[in-house]
């Protein structure tokens, strides 16, 4: 089980959508969150089956709050423009997030722009010897090519 936190509906939304058209005829539930949308639904759709949940964290923390989205089963979590999601003031909700989250082998990835001392530290509180990777935009090496992996959704 996994979670997404996105730091606004829109690429929660386009993430979600993605979600979908890459796990089409696997048996993957993907669960959207997000603020603006009707809370009834989220709150139903909570309790179904979701094993992958992307979303916002006020929406997300809101769910919990209310006793509807349990997250101790996720083992997988990914922060996605995580530096964004701090700026906007969203440190307290992801905290809590994480903290519900399954803690014995937990997978957190972090992805960033940048990595302020806010992010660095959420990182030390919540991730085992967390390896930071950095890319530089400016250089891009020769020997490494890119492909695409089509996914029939036939599963053996």
């Amino acid at each position: 089980k996994a979670i997404v936190l996105e730091p606004t509906r829109k690429l929660a939304t386009q993430i979600e959508k993605d979600f979908r058209n890459i796990t089409m005829n696997m048996k993957l539930w993907t669960h959207l969150v997000i603020g603006g949308a009707q809370m009834w639904k989220q709150m139903r759709q909570a309790k179904m089956r979701n094993d992958i949940v992307i979303g916002t964290p006020g929406r997300l923390v809101d769910l919990m709050e209310r006793k509807v989205l349990k997250l101790d089963d996720i083992s997988l979590v990914v922060l996605d423009e995580a530096d964004r999601m701090l700026d906007m003031g969203f440190r307290e909700d992801i905290e809590s997030i994480l903290s519900n989250c399954q803690k014995e082998g937990r997978q957190t990835f972090c992805f960033s722009a940048t990595m302020p001392r806010e992010l660095e530290a959420i990182a030390g509180k919540f991730m085992n010897n967390p390896v930071k990777i950095s890319v530089k935009a400016s250089e891009t090496s020769k020997n490494v090519e890119q492909d695409v992996v089509r996914y029939s959704g036939i599963c053996h």
